[in-house]
């Protein structure tokens, strides 16, 4: 579904090895096999991921494979938490309750 677009995988950090796996063959050789289909189908997708988690740490621990974390990481986004940032919090409020 998201061929042609982007996709938004949230938590990539809680994934499984076989997963990673997975989705490193996905983004190295932009085909996927849909389920029960007999023949691979190339696909052009945007990934992006989100996690709470230092990946890093999790690369180093043998938690998250290092080749997926280099693929995922080309373009690195910092997103400090709310706490870290107090001064969004009245805008934040104010766009939910006039929304």
């Amino acid at each position: 579904m998201a061929d042609g677009g982007t996709t938004f995988l949230d938590e990539i950090g809680e994934t499984s090895p076989a997963f990673q796996v997975k989705l490193l063959r996905v983004l190295q050789e932009s085909e996927i096999r849909p389920l029960g289909a007999q023949r691979v189908r190339k696909v052009d997708v945007r990934v992006v991921p989100a996690t709470n988690r230092d990946l890093e740490a999790e690369v180093e621990a043998g938690r998250f494979r290092r080749d997926l974390s280099c693929r995922l990481a080309a373009f690195p986004v910092h997103m400090p938490a709310l706490r870290e940032r107090p001064m969004d919090v009245p805008l934040i409020a104010e766009g939910v309750l006039s929304g």
